[in-house]
């Protein structure tokens, strides 16, 4: 009868060590592998938005070129117009 209780009470502790290996598995995932998680979620929003803002600049700054090049484009032009008054102005 001895060797069946004691089977019991290995039994009862190999469940009881299961049941704490369990716990500690599920607390490491709780208390660090979800936190990496939602940082690593943060940092790839942050790096989407970066990319966004990136995008964003570069898109302004070609807006920007082409609005200088018609500038320049319209003073080339008016610089010519006036030139070719002068001229006609110059000859009556």
């Amino acid at each position: 009868m001895s060797t069946l209780s004691d089977f019991g009470a290995c039994l009862l502790l190999w469940l009881l060590l299961s049941a704490l290996m369990f716990a500690v598995y599920v607390g490491l995932v709780v208390l660090v592998v979800d936190p990496i998680e939602v940082w690593w979620r943060r940092r790839a929003r942050a790096k989407r938005q970066r990319e966004q803002s990136i995008r964003e600049i570069e898109r302004i700054d070609r807006d920007a070129a082409v609005a200088v090049d018609r500038i320049q484009v319209a003073y080339t032009r008016a610089q010519q117009l006036l030139r070719n008054e002068s001229r006609k102005g110059g000859r009556s």
